[in-house]
């Protein structure tokens, strides 16, 4: 059964979780960072880098990344995604992923994750991109949050290192913060 939710209030629930998506994908300072603590319904990371919402335990959604091999000056695409999320769904995200700019250097960032408001800074920080997006209606099961193209600097190998700074499930009105497993993914430069 749908939730009984109009849809100027359903426009304010997307509006509210743009909000924190738009605090969280500033720049590398820390003020960005003290913005999200505030920002009402955020999901915060906890302990650890790359967990919210306490432990992940063997019912949890993954976030992992692809890997891939290409050669020196040539391109090679992976893409991040969460794999598993159930009822109600993935409702907002914000994803960092650091890599090596002494093998790799970022060609392209694709966000065009179905029925999300999302972004990608590619320039987040000098070894870092920022995934972030929001979606009234979850996203169930698994959907890709964005396709990362990189280009090969240097012979060598680059982990693509995944850490969350936000993962929501869709509750309407209360998002409620998620614990993910998560996989790294490399860059193989040959």
């Amino acid at each position: 059964m749908r939730h009984p939710i109009s849809r100027p209030l359903l426009a304010l629930v997307v509006v509210l979780l743009l909000g924190a998506l738009v605090a969280s994908c500033g720049g590398g300072d820390e003020d960005s960072a003290d913005e999200a603590a505030e920002t009402p319904g955020a999901a915060q990371a906890t302990d650890a880098p790359g967990q919210t919402g306490g432990e992940p335990g063997p019912d949890s959604p993954t976030l992992t990344a692809g890997s891939a091999t290409a050669a020196t000056g040539a391109d090679a695409t992976v893409d991040v995604q969460v794999l598993g999320f159930g009822a109600p769904g993935l409702g907002a995200w914000t994803i960092d992923i650091t890599y090596d700019p002494d093998v790799v250097s970022i060609a392209d960032c694709d966000t065009d994750t179905a029925n999300a408001s999302n972004v990608c800074n590619p320039a987040y920080d000098a070894d870092t991109i920022r995934i972030a997006g929001a979606v009234a209606e979850g996203l169930e099961g698994d959907t890709v949050l964005g396709r990362l193209t990189f280009t090969c600097e240097a012979a060598g190998t680059s982990a693509l290192e995944l850490s969350i700074d936000v993962l929501a499930d869709g509750t309407l009105g209360d998002p409620r913060p998620t614990a993910a497993n998560v996989g790294d993914g490399t860059i193989t430069c040959t």
